[in-house]
């Protein structure tokens, strides 16, 4: 006969009866402090991972035994970083943060035992009558009233209404710290944490204009905050850097003339400290200013790569770029670059492009997005391997046209897939290297070139 089986236990109702607090039994007192107490606030961020906080707050402490209570900080709080100091010698015995703990279960299990008073239905104007909570569970909630003992189902917490809320809880982020004080008084108190959250990214405008050599750049910084907070009249300090990754061999160093923003680097990377206090409100985006230069010698040309090793049944038709070129005059972090025409009535908008991190002295390029105006078509006319099948002798016919009303000059750049040599060509490449060639060729306004070339590529 099999065994019988035990039936399932109904839900457990959780009867936590409180205990009357011992007479006399007093904790150490406790002060609030939140955001209207900071007196100063300086806010390092970093392209992404924790932002460093300093704040200065006013903080009245009594002497002896005291539970600070910060209020005003992120939502992401590093409790581990958190450090105090000021003129109260106040240690640190032990702390905590929650980033918000008051909810209806908080409000429950604070008041096991205790009085509260359940309103009338919806719509009753009534105060409602004295009850005392005895136990609650998932489903109902368990209520001492001058009738009787009543089960209520748990949505009725919602009639609750609770004396006060849980000391030990609250509905912001708070940090509580049980400190023993050396001296008591209000005074300035300096407040270090990390925080996630707040980030930043670099942005680029470059603006030209018709019948001018130079253009202008503007970089600025697209800050983000996420803290859960408010950031008012912060001081801010911006370094190009990624937390957890450490700088590669073409680490940017700062710049050294000092243009608006800018200060010394920290670990290679640049920093910007930005003048002036600035609203970081939470849940947005803010743009910032970093630095301006005028007057750039600024490039504007085009494009083209193809590669020598392919082996397409017809003519080909690759893709030309428009790009922007100039020597950076500072540290360049890596950003989206925006291209901009100066014109009469405002500015036109050109296309986007991404920037790589750039040091001093470097050339910065930039690849807006395809050209309409100027075409390139490819042409394999004659290919044969080797006489060893490692490698094979190739030419090709590169026709460039430019539709556009203005000239311009293309970058053309031919890929090799092993060793290679040159036999002829219609013109001598700008550059070479182990696996690239490099033609610059100069288009007049409608005008049509044809490069042809050929070379003996050896495979491995």
């Amino acid at each position: 006969m099999p065994p019988r089986k035990k039936p399932s236990p109904p839900a457990a109702l959780l009867l936590l009866l409180a205990l009357p607090a011992a007479a006399g039994a007093q904790g150490p007192q406790t002060v609030r402090s939140g955001a209207e107490a900071r007196t100063a606030l300086a806010v390092t961020a970093y392209q992404s991972g924790p932002a460093a906080f300093r704040e200065t707050r006013e903080i009245d402490l009594p002497d002896g035994e005291a539970r600070l209570l910060l209020q005003g900080v992120p939502e992401g709080l590093d409790l581990g970083s958190l450090r105090l100091d000021s003129r109260h010698r106040a240690e640190v015995r032990n702390a905590s943060f929650t980033p918000g703990d008051l909810d209806t279960e908080a409000l429950l299990r604070a008041h096991i035992g205790a009085a509260v008073r359940l309103r009338g239905p919806r719509g009753e104007e009534t105060r409602g009558q004295q009850a005392r909570l005895l136990a609650y569970d998932s489903e109902r909630l368990l209520l001492r009233l001058d009738d009787g003992v009543r089960a209520l189902p748990r949505s009725a917490a919602e009639r609750l209404t609770f004396p006060q809320p849980p000391a030990d809880r609250h509905a912001r982020p708070t940090a509580a710290l049980t400190l023993d004080v050396g001296r008591d008084g209000r005074e300035a108190a300096r407040i270090a944490y990390r925080a996630s959250g707040l980030g930043w990214q670099p942005r680029y405008q470059l603006e030209t204009a018709p019948g001018q050599e130079t253009a202008t750049l503007r970089a600025l910084a697209e800050v983000t905050n996420r803290t859960g907070v408010d950031l008012p009249g912060a001081e801010l300090t911006l370094i190009a850097a990624r937390l957890g990754t450490e700088p590669g061999p073409r680490a940017l160093a700062a710049a050294p003339e000092r243009v608006q923003a800018a200060s010394a680097p920290i670990a290679g990377f640049p920093r910007y400290r930005l003048e002036g206090r600035h609203d970081l409100t939470t849940g947005r985006r803010h743009r910032l200013p970093l630095f301006r230069r005028e007057g750039l010698d600024a490039r504007r040309y085009h494009r083209a790569t193809g590669d020598a090793g392919a082996e397409p049944g017809g003519a080909e038709r690759p893709a030309v770029t428009r790009m922007a070129e100039w020597t950076a005059g500072r540290d360049l972090p890596g950003g989206t670059l925006d291209l901009y025409r100066r014109e009469d009535d405002g500015s036109t908008w050109l296309g986007s492009g991404r920037l790589a991190p750039t040091p001093e002295g470097e050339p910065a390029t930039v690849a807006l997005g395809p050209s309409f105006a100027v075409t390139a078509r490819r042409e394999l006319q004659a290919r044969r391997a080797l006489d060893d099948g490692q490698g094979f002798v190739a030419q090709w016919a590169i026709r460039l046209h430019n539709g556009a009303e203005r000239a311009t000059s293309v970058a053309l750049r031919e890929r090799f897939p092993g060793r290679w040599r040159l036999l002829a060509a219609s013109e001598r490449p700008a550059e070479r290297s182990a696996r690239r060639a490099e033609w610059r060729l100069r288009l007049e306004a409608g005008g049509t070139r044809t490069l042809t070339y050929r070379a003996r590529v050896e495979t491995p």
